[in-house]
């Protein structure tokens, strides 16, 4: 797919974080427990957050091959934490 875009001439990649999910009121509704441990100080799941944060750190880590990959080309991290 990105080779396909980097054909037709594209040069510039935003690439976002993922939100912390575990904070998306549709999530917090569809999986809504009652043990208070899957919650953590601000009312959001943890493990969907922790997926959320795992997810991050992979991207962060792949953003250097990224660039090693396509020197010609910017990307651009968008860390929202």
């Amino acid at each position: 797919m990105q080779e396909m875009i980097l054909n037709q001439g594209a040069k510039v990649f935003l690439i976002p974080n993922m939100l912390p999910m575990g904070c998306i009121p549709s999530y917090l509704s569809r999986f809504r427990t009652n043990n208070h441990s899957e919650y953590d100080e601000h009312g959001c799941l943890r493990w969907f957050n922790d997926f959320s944060q795992k997810h991050n750190q992979v991207l962060a880590m792949n953003m250097g091959w990224l660039r090693r990959t396509y020197p010609n080309v910017t990307f651009i991290h968008a860390d929202y934490c």
